[in-house]
């Protein structure tokens, strides 16, 4: 039985301490979510769930070229854990 590692990368938060959208801040050149994501698609793990909520319609550009699968999270507002469950039940319905 050949096993895969999947990877869920939570975006999916309000930033409000912030004041911006923390995913989309440049680092070396790039978002932080761009840098994040293509760190996971190197990594050679399988799948790739990116969990999106609050700003997704401006996250989900940076990130719409690469190969992973967009989770929208519309209760992103209730908590991180409905990030995470969502995140969870894409991955368990993907493999």
């Amino acid at each position: 039985m050949n096993k895969s590692i999947g990877i869920i990368i939570l975006a999916a938060g309000a930033s409000t301490r912030l004041g911006q959208p923390k995913q989309l801040l440049i680092y070396k050149g790039n978002s932080l979510i761009f840098n994040t994501v293509e760190i996971a698609v190197n990594s050679g793990c399988s799948p790739i769930i990116v969990v999106l909520g609050a700003y997704g319609n401006l996250i989900l550009p940076e990130i719409s070229n690469l190969p992973v699968k967009i989770v929208e999270n519309y209760d992103w507002q209730e908590g991180m854990n409905t990030s995470i469950r969502a995140g969870i039940n894409t991955l368990q319905t993907t493999q």
